[in-house]
């Protein structure tokens, strides 16, 4: 993924590189070690607008997250697939809205921890699927927001669904 951007003479370029390793003891185990860095421009409204209480920032950066993965899959018996996956995401430029004057920028940086499990049935026309998700936080660098208790502003610290599918 690349993307070029024109802000008068000054040109942007981002890249976001991908890679995984997986390691398969047995066809029902399977171990995942992965990486990816991935970026997100503010949208124009952010950059350029104004309005009622809102003015953008031509100059902001794109968002930056890293992310670190690692993942253990089991698939036993053959209709149940179980996986957990353990996470630490960092986030640099996080673009916010300021209290103070309500001009959007980029405001510090998060790191974030957490632990997913995902449990899947599938028989004959039926599949059942059950998620949970822990995520703490840390502020790395202050910006206009804060994180209160481990919890980004706005992104639950636990989350959860069930997906049922009966075709």
């Amino acid at each position: 993924d690349q993307k070029t951007r024109m802000m008068g003479s000054k040109r942007d370029e981002k890249a976001s590189p991908r890679a995984a390793v997986i390691y398969m003891p047995t066809d029902q185990l399977s171990f995942r070690l992965s990486y990816a860095r991935s970026f997100v421009e503010a949208p124009y409204w952010y950059r350029y607008g104004s309005g009622a209480g809102t003015t953008g920032a031509a100059n902001m950066i794109p968002e930056v997250f890293d992310s670190y993965q690692w993942t253990a899959e089991l698939t036993a018996p053959t209709y149940l697939t179980q996986r957990l996956n353990l996470f630490a995401n960092n986030a640099q430029g996080i673009v916010f809205k300021s209290p103070l004057d309500g001009i959007y920028g980029n405001s510090g940086d998060v790191k974030s921890r957490g632990v997913e499990y995902e449990a899947e049935v599938k028989r004959s026309n039926l599949s059942v699927r059950a998620n949970y998700t822990y995520q703490y936080a840390l502020n790395t660098s202050q910006g206009w927001y804060t994180i209160l208790y481990g919890q980004i502003p706005g992104i639950p610290m636990h989350m959860g669904n069930l997906l049922v599918d009966y075709a």
